[in-house]
């Protein structure tokens, strides 16, 4: 147990939040406090660790094909192929108009704006399959989220959401979605629909429960539900045989309940600790 919870922690730091292979700059702290608890550990034990991530998959063993990355709009829309284009922290209240006519878009950053209400002006990105809005001041999506129908990889962690609208099960080809803290009471009643998706992350909200339909979701492959309000999860949570890694720290979940969900889920590492 302890060799997968320190699997987790490294795996944040080095994959999902601070994601190095796509040039992410930031990590969470209580991830890096959790890491320092086992600072002590001798320096054989370290690399033993490393090379069991390097051989389970946990860290890619290739880099993704290079593309050129741009900082200003303007620069992108002269540009051929393929291209990612970074607009983080550059003050923009709202997604540009002109990110249509970026052909070869094909990875978006706007993290460190203040895009606070997102309008239809979301459909100008519907050609991109990667985009990340982490950090970005959204308090909204607009029903035209459906639009979306190329994306992928979507980051939309740290903001203040607080609905997504049921479109979003209309976005068939998401397969990561990362809606870390935010503010989300529920998730859509249908999101079952989404046979696409592998990775889901809802860290950091405000769930009590789950809507029935994510029992739906039989790709699923990893499912971060910690700290929210959940006390209970669908009967029929073990229709999620493809389900590897399910985190519920942080969770009131009562020591039956956890059993229940272990025996339902043989397979699946459950991650558990109690909140203190």
């Amino acid at each position: 147990m302890l060799l997968h919870e320190i699997k987790l922690i490294l795996q944040e730091i080095f994959y999902h939040e601070l994601d190095f292979v796509w040039g992410y700059h930031f990590v969470r702290q209580e991830s890096l406090k959790k890491l320092g608890d086992y600072s002590r550990m001798k320096m054989g034990v370290w690399i033993f660790l490393l090379g069991v991530l390097l051989l389970g998959g946990c860290f890619p063993m290739a880099a993704p094909e290079r593309i050129p990355v741009y900082d200003a709009l303007d620069k992108a829309l002269t540009a051929e192929g393929a291209l990612e284009l970074d607009l983080s922290g550059q003050g923009l209240t709202a997604i540009p108009d002109g990110l249509g006519a970026v052909r070869g878009l094909v990875r978006l950053r706007l993290r460190g704006n203040d895009l606070r209400v997102i309008g239809n002006e979301i459909g100008v990105i519907a050609h991109v399959p990667w985009v990340d809005m982490g950090r970005a001041g959204v308090q909204s999506l607009p029903d035209d989220i459906g639009l979306l129908t190329v994306l992928h990889t979507w980051w939309l962690s740290d903001n203040g959401l607080e609905v997504l609208p049921d479109t979003l099960v209309e976005m068939e080809s998401l397969r990561y979605l990362n809606l870390d803290r935010n503010r989300l009471a529920r998730l859509p009643a249908d999101i079952g629909q989404m046979q696409s998706l592998r990775w889901l992350r809802v860290n950091g909200n405000r769930l009590t429960e789950l809507p029935r339909s994510i029992t739906e979701l039989v790709g699923l492959e990893r499912l971060y539900l910690a700290y929210n309000r959940l006390s209970v999860l669908p009967d029929d949570i073990g229709r999620l045989q493809q389900l590897d890694t399910l985190v519920l720290t942080g969770n009131p979940l009562e020591e039956g309940e956890l059993e229940r969900v272990r025996e339902a889920l043989p397979a699946c590492n459950v991650v558990f600790r109690v909140r203190q």
